[in-house]
């Protein structure tokens, strides 16, 4: 893995072009498990993956200037990939609702009824969140922690309703993930000790991990429970949480 990282970082340093070609599968993949999660019809992958390399194109200056080997350049290029989709869906979703439909164009209707539909479980998530009580705040932040999605101030607040703006500053840089992609073992190793700090609790990093860990059982349990029987997993309710982060900014 070291050597074929070390390939990597050559390729994106002397030729781009290259790597973008290698990392095809990736978008592929990426892109599927969207489109699996209805944020993108089965029909528009081609057309997606298109747009994801012209968006990859575009950003491969900042891409050279903001890899900075902490994480592995597979890892860091899966965030860039997932970012840039949710940036097609929301412009998609936007000029959507700016044209009026035809009659009888199910195509249209479709690409609103999918948008409707990630709307209403975005609603759902909301709701299971409540039901957290006074934890929902760390549920949150735990999770979008876990599955290395960018924190915003409010999250830091609803976590920790005291915490200090030198701490806020702090997280806010340390979990930058469009920036840098960090291990789960370094996520848990950072947050850790803070979360301690806040409740007064001695937690272990393996209880952190193993806490939220039990919290996206919980959270995929109830999604996919009568009388929705929805198809959740772990992916898939990450794209769902970055639905839900990004309807919230």
């Amino acid at each position: 893995m070291p050597d074929e990282n070390k390939k990597d970082e050559q390729l994106l340093a002397k030729n781009p072009t290259a790597l973008i070609i290698r990392y095809q599968e990736i978008i592929r993949i990426i892109v599927k498990k969207y489109i699996a999660s209805k944020m993108f019809k089965a029909d528009d992958f081609d057309d997606v993956v298109q747009m994801v390399n012209e968006d990859i194109i575009k950003k491969i200056d900042a891409i050279r200037k903001n890899y900075n080997g902490q994480s592995l350049l597979k890892t860091y290029f899966s965030a860039i990939v997932r970012n840039s989709c949710l940036k097609i869906h929301q412009k998609h979703a936007r000029e959507m609702t700016m044209l009026p439909l035809e009659e009888g164009d199910s195509t249209e209707e479709e690409t609103v009824t999918n948008q409707l539909e990630i709307e209403h479980d975005v609603e759902r998530l909301k709701r299971i969140f409540s039901y957290f009580g006074r934890k929902h705040g760390r549920v949150i932040l735990c999770l979008k922690l876990n599955f290395q999605i960018p924190i915003e101030r409010g999250d830091i607040l609803s976590c920790f309703s005291n915490c200090s703006e030198e701490d806020i500053v702090m997280l806010m840089s340390l979990f930058e993930f469009g920036q840098q992609q960090r291990t789960l073992k370094q996520v848990y190793r950072n947050i850790t000790p803070i979360l301690n700090r806040y409740e007064e609790k001695n937690n272990t990093e393996d209880a952190v991990r193993r806490w939220t860990e039990d919290k996206i059982g919980e959270i995929v349990q109830i999604l996919n429970a009568a009388p929705y029987n929805s198809k959740y997993d772990r992916e898939t309710l990450k794209i769902l949480l970055e639905n839900h982060s990004s309807i919230q900014r």
